[in-house]
C-alpha cells in the first residue's frame, strides 16, 4: 500500500491510494455445479457495481503477482476439472467508484502462463461511466500442447484432446450487459478429439454423439489454417445475467474456439439475436 491520502480519508471519508500490491499469492477458486444456482439473481457489470457503492475509493494502480487455481466439480461426476492461471504481471489502473469524476477507462492488463505452460497476455478496457457495462477484450495465447487442457475438458465436457498443438490464439471482442461479439484467430495443427462416455470416460467415437452435443453434424478441422485459408472463429455469446463477468468471458471465448474448429453455432446465434433484439443492438452501437 503506497501513498495513502490520510487527509481525504479523515476529512472526506474517501479512500485514495496511489498503489496497492498483491505479491506472491496463491488463490483457489472452487465451484460445485451440483449446488443449485439462483437464476433469479442479477449480477451487475463492474461499472454498475462501482456506481452503486456508498463508500468512495480510488486506487490509481493495483499490481498482482499471483497464481489462481480453478477447480470445478461437474454434476453427477466424481472428477474435478482443474486449470491454473499463473499471473506474473497483472495491473488494474484507474479503479474507482462513481464519486470521482473523470473519463479515464478502467484498464485491466495481465501477462503470465496458462497451466504453467502457455504464455498469455490480456488487456480489457472498461469505459467509465458506462450505463450498459461496455468493455473491450484483447488477448493472446502462445504455443501449447492442447492435451494440457484435458484436466478441465474431460471432467466438465467429457471431451478428450488426443493430440493437437496450438501455435497462437489472437482474441478480440467487445461486449456489454447483453452480449459479447468479436473474432478469434486460432492457429493449430494435428487436432484430434474424442467424445467420452460420462460414466466410464472411455471413447464413444464420433457420429451421433456429436450430433447430440451440438445439435447438428459437423466436421472438426484438424488444422487451421487449412489449404492456406484461415478459419476465423466467430465469438458470440448472450450474457447469462445471473452469472459473473468471468463466466461471461469464458463462454464467449469458448464460442470462438468451437467456431474456429468448424462449428459455426456462434454465427447462427448472433443472427438470431440480432433478429430478435435489433432495436437494443442499434442503441448500444450508438
Amino acid at each position: 500500500l503506497n501513498r495513502l491520502d490520510i487527509d481525504s480519508l479523515l476529512m472526506s471519508q474517501k479512500f485514495i491510494v496511489n498503489k496497492l500490491e498483491v505479491k506472491n499469492s496463491d488463490f483457489t477458486v472452487f465451484r460445485d455445479l451440483n449446488v443449485p444456482h439462483n437464476d433469479n439473481k442479477k449480477v451487475a457489470m463492474p461499472q454498475k457495481l462501482l456506481s452503486e457503492l456508498d463508500f468512495a475509493f480510488s486506487v490509481d494502480t493495483i499490481f498482482v503477482n499471483s497464481d489462481i487455481h480453478i477447480h470445478i466439480m461437474p454434476k453427477e461426476s466424481s472428477g474435478i476439472g482443474t486449470m491454473t492461471l499463473n499471473i506474473d504481471n497483472g495491473h488494474l489502473f484507474n479503479f474507482r467508484t462513481h464519486h470521482f469524476k473523470n473519463d479515464k477507462p478502467i484498464l485491466l492488463q495481465a501477462r503470465g502462463k496458462l497451466n504453467e505452460k502457455a504464455n498469455f497476455t490480456t488487456k480489457v478496457d472498461f469505459p467509465m461511466p458506462s450505463e450498459n457495462g461496455a468493455f473491450h477484450f484483447i488477448g493472446n495465447v502462445g504455443e501449447l500442447n492442447l492435451t494440457a487442457l484435458n484436466e478441465m475438458l474431460i471432467p466438465l465436457g467429457a471431451i478428450e484432446v488426443r493430440s493437437g498443438y496450438n501455435e497462437q490464439v489472437n482474441i478480440n471482442f467487445k461486449g456489454n450487459d447483453d452480449y459479447a461479439e468479436g473474432l478469434m484467430e486460432f492457429r493449430y495443427n494435428n487436432l484430434k478429439i474424442d467424445i467420452l462416455d460420462r460414466e466410464t470416460y472411455q471413447s464413444k467415437g464420433f457420429g451421433n454423439n456429436l450430433k447430440t452435443i451440438f445439435a447438428n453434424s459437423f466436421v472438426v478441422s484438424s488444422k487451421n489454417p487449412r489449404w492456406f485459408k484461415m478459419q476465423e472463429g466467430n465469438i458470440f455469446f448472450e450474457r447469462i445475467k445471473s452469472r459473473s463477468i468471468f463466466n461471461f468471458w469464458a463462454k464467449a471465448l469458448l464460442s470462438g474456439a468451437v467456431s474456429s474448429i468448424g462449428i459455426n453455432k456462434s454465427k447462427e446465434e448472433a443472427k438470431a439475436y440480432y433478429k430478435d433484439n435489433m432495436e437494443d443492438v442499434e442503441e448500444n452501437d450508438d
